[in-house]
């Protein structure tokens, strides 16, 4: 198996489902409520463990009800917590969402214990970095950390996948050490100033990223599927929507 080390946010998320998403204001009544693991970076080692990978997530919680359980829950799912950090600093990271029956989500994020997550805690990490085959981050914790760990990642010659949500324009330093990057489109929109409406769209964009020094590029395309492009593929991978 591949071992793969995810560093990144975690948090918890609490959802209320109703039959639409409140203006400005307004009080409404939910139908219902739970509450889950969630965090981009939780859920990429919860995913990688599921496809069964060896997966070893770095983070940071609160010293909470609310970090003891993130950590309880990846470890249910053959997640190693053992590098996820708890501070008494902040609370640990939540998002509040609401889930209307049409599908329309709308989420605020406080990010807490997230951006507590220093480079130190990264070189605290270097034995385990450098015996993993892949490292994968997101953008849910602060850029001077990502970065960071990126360069540790390259010092041990270790392939980095990005997933750069939620979207922010990153400089060349970092991209040029990334070898896989996964966007959606507003994110590669935002990065490349290229609207992907079609496979032309997509090229174009992919071309930007390759030209960065990206040698794999996978456009996500909501339920269209995703767009590929590297030295062996290039092209569009069908999807399908989940009623």
């Amino acid at each position: 198996m591949s071992k793969i080390i995810i560093v990144g946010s975690v948090n918890t998320d609490m959802v209320v489902r109703t039959a639409h998403i409140p203006a400005p204001g307004e009080t409404i009544l939910g139908s219902s409520f739970f509450i889950t693991g969630g965090g981009k970076g939780a859920n990429q080692a919860v995913a990688v463990a599921k496809l069964c990978g060896d997966a070893y997530m770095i983070g940071k919680v609160g010293n909470d009800v609310f970090g003891e359980q993130a950590i309880l829950n990846l470890q249910h799912e053959n997640v190693d917590t053992n590098f996820i950090y708890t501070t008494d600093q902040q609370p640990s990271g939540v998002a509040l969402i609401a889930v209307a029956d049409s599908g329309e989500n709308s989420i605020i994020v406080a990010p807490g214990s997230n951006s507590a997550l220093t480079k130190n805690d990264i070189a605290k990490a270097e034995q385990i970095i450098a015996q993993c085959e892949y490292v994968l981050l997101q953008l849910e914790i602060p850029i001077e950390t990502v970065t960071a760990t990126i360069e540790l990642a390259k010092k041990h010659n270790k392939k980095i996948i990005l997933n750069p949500a939620p979207a922010a324009q990153l400089n060349d330093e970092i991209l040029q050490r990334v070898d896989t990057i996964i966007p959606n489109q507003s994110e590669t929109l935002l990065m490349t100033g290229v609207e992907v409406n079609n496979i032309d769209d997509a090229t174009w964009a992919a071309s930007w990223f390759h030209e960065k020094g990206i040698a794999t590029v996978i456009i996500t395309l909501a339920e269209k599927g995703c767009f590929i492009s590297d030295a062996s593929f290039t092209g569009i991978v069908q999807g399908y929507k989940v009623d």
